[in-house]
C-alpha cells in the first residue's frame, strides 16, 4: 500500500472516530444532564463536574489520536528493516562463497574460477550499500553502531582493497573499478578474499549481526504494530487494510 493510501486510509478512519465519539459524547452528557442539573457558558454546555463537550471529546479520543500515523510509521520502519535484512543475508552468502574453504571452494578450483570470484566480489560491493544505507538511515543506536565498525574495518584495509579498485567514500559507501580488479594478480585475489582473509571474516561475523538485529527489529514492529491495528479499530475503523501491510513490500532485488 503506497504511503498516500494509508494517509486517506488514516483520514477516514479519523473522521469516523471523531463523529462516533462526537454522538457518544453528547448522549453521556445529555445523561449527565438529566441526572446533575447543567449550566451554560461560553464553552458551551458544562455539567456540574466541570466536564466541557470537548474534555469528553478528547478523553475519548486519548492516546489513540496518532495511533494511525504510528501504525503507518511502524510499518515504513519494517520495511526499511526488511530491505536492510535482505543485504546483508546477500553480503553474507557473497562472502560466504569467497571466505569458503575445501576442494570444492572457488580460489581451490584455480584461476579458471576468476570470472565467478570477480561476480562475488562486485555483488558483495552492491549489496553492502544497500546494507549500509539501510543501517546509517535507521537513527537506532545498534544500527550506528554496527555501520561504524563495518566502515572501521573496511578502512582499515583501504590500502589493500584499493589494489583491487574497491575504495570508500566518507558515508561509507563502496566504489568498484571493475578495470582495476581484472587487472589484479589472483593469488593476491586469494590471499585478500579467501579462507585465510581476516577482512572477510570480520565482514561475515558483522553482515550476519546486521541480518540477526533486523529480524529482532522486524519481529518487535510486528508486535507493536498487532498492538496498534487493535486499537486503531477498536477506536477507528475495522477497516483490515492495515493488517494486509503486514506482508513483506520491499522489492527482492534491494
Amino acid at each position: 500500500m503506497s504511503i498516500s493510501r494509508i494517509n486517506a486510509v488514516i483520514t477516514g478512519a479519523r473522521t469516523k472516530r471523531l463523529v462516533k465519539a462526537k454522538a457518544l459524547a453528547v448522549k453521556q452528557n445529555k445523561t449527565g444532564l438529566r441526572a446533575n442539573g447543567s449550566t451554560s457558558g461560553r464553552g458551551g454546555v458544562v455539567s456540574k463536574t466541570g466536564s466541557s463537550l470537548m474534555d469528553i471529546l478528547r478523553k475519548l479520543n486519548g492516546d489513540t489520536s496518532m495511533t494511525g500515523e504510528k501504525l503507518a510509521e511502524n510499518q515504513k520502519q519494517r520495511y526499511e528493516y526488511e530491505t536492510m535484512k535482505l543485504a546483508a543475508e546477500r553480503v553474507t552468502k557473497h562472502l560466504n562463497a569467497l571466505y569458503a574453504d575445501g576442494e570444492d571452494s572457488l580460489f581451490a578450483q584455480g584461476e579458471e574460477m576468476r570470472e565467478a570470484v570477480e561476480k562475488e566480489i562486485s555483488g558483495f560491493v552492491s549489496e553492502y550499500n544497500v546494507m549500509m544505507r539501510k543501517l546509517t538511515a535507521s537513527g537506532q543506536k545498534e544500527d550506528a553502531e554496527l555501520a561504524k565498525k563495518l566502515k572501521e574495518e573496511i578502512a582499515s584495509h583501504a590500502a589493500e582493497l584499493k589494489k583491487f579498485g574497491i575504495t570508500k567514500d566518507s558515508k561509507g559507501l563502496l566504489s568498484l573499478d571493475a578495470k582495476i580488479l581484472k587487472q589484479a594478480e589472483y593469488s593476491e585475489l586469494k590471499s585478500t578474499f579467501g579462507s585465510e582473509s581476516s577482512l572477510m571474516k570480520k565482514l561475515k561475523t558483522l553482515s550476519e549481526t546486521v541480518g540477526e538485529n533486523a529480524k529482532e527489529q522486524i519481529s518487535r514492529l510486528e508486535k507493536e504494530s498487532y498492538t496498534l491495528s487493535s486499537i486503531y479499530s477498536r477506536y477507528g475503523t475495522s477497516d483490515s487494510s492495515y493488517g494486509n501491510m503486514t506482508g513483506s513490500r520491499y522489492s527482492t532485488k534491494g
